[in-house]
């Protein structure tokens, strides 16, 4: 068995109160738009948005999250955007949001789509 690429499923109530989240904040390509989905590529992965009805999202975990080579940069750029960054109690966050673990390891920045899916993006850390 092989496994070639992932898809990732997120879902919302309203498709269209998140498309352009996805495309314009985050810079996903729209790969196409289908009655009951909104897929978005990057690079080999999918990310389907699908509707669901009836749907409570809790905020409370994350549902995706993204590694990125300069953190402070991908939280300036989408702050500017207009995303707010969460801040947890469990460990401390800079002025800008990022979490940074213990022992040098790895830096996170949380933030919410416009349907309260829970998301990061994540500066590793050791070198990982």
């Amino acid at each position: 068995m092989e496994f070639t690429a992932l898809m990732g499923f997120i879902p919302v109530t309203d498709l269209d109160a998140v498309e352009g989240f996805y495309s314009d904040v985050l810079g996903f390509p729209l790969e196409r738009r289908e009655p009951g989905a909104l897929v978005y590529r990057m690079g080999d992965h999918l990310l389907r948005v699908v509707p669901v009805e009836g749907i409570e999202v809790s905020g409370r975990f994350t549902q995706l999250g993204w590694f990125v080579d300069d953190i402070a940069s991908t939280v300036a750029d989408l702050a500017s955007k207009g995303v707010e960054f969460r801040r947890f109690d469990f460990i401390p966050s800079d002025e800008a949001g990022i979490h940074t673990f213990p022992g040098g390891g790895d830096q996170v920045a949380w933030f919410e789509d416009p349907a309260g899916n829970l998301l990061s993006v994540t500066k590793a850390g050791h070198g990982a």
